[in-house]
């Protein structure tokens, strides 16, 4: 009875991974630069920061006392010429972007407050930036 569990669990593990994936909101493009925009639940949030390690750059949002989760925060970023890259508003608290390596400046504002982050991005490494609003909820 012990082997028809292990079975069970193998093939309950790619079964697990296909519905992590499929909880990854589709990918979207401006400019040439791929982006995933989303994180809403629990599901799809763990999803996202799982999917995370194959994103040059990923962008998690938060506000308040309690760090909590927020969105709509519009992104703007630009390389190390100060070219914007890309421009686009973040419906979810997470964000993975597909740049390449590089020196980039991060603009995020959420309601009337900009945050500014610099970032360099190298081939061989995911860099996650955690953005937070004191007084966002």
């Amino acid at each position: 009875m012990t082997r028809g569990f292990a079975i069970l669990a193998l093939c309950a593990a790619p079964l697990a991974a296909a519905q992590s994936e499929s909880a990854v909101p589709a990918a979207q493009s401006v400019g040439g630069v791929k982006y995933v925009q989303g994180g809403i639940g629990k599901d799809e949030s763990s999803a996202m920061l799982e999917a995370a390690k194959g994103y040059p750059l990923s962008l998690v949002f938060s506000g308040g006392k309690g760090n909590h989760y927020i969105a709509a925060v519009d992104i703007h970023v630009r390389d190390a010429a100060g070219k914007t890259v890309l421009q686009a508003r973040s419906d979810g608290p997470i964000m993975l972007i597909d740049l390449p390596a590089g020196r980039y400046t991060i603009d995020a504002q959420y309601r009337d407050k900009t945050l500014t982050q610099r970032v360099e991005l190298t081939p061989k490494r995911s860099v996650r930036v955690d953005l937070h609003w004191p007084s966002g909820e």
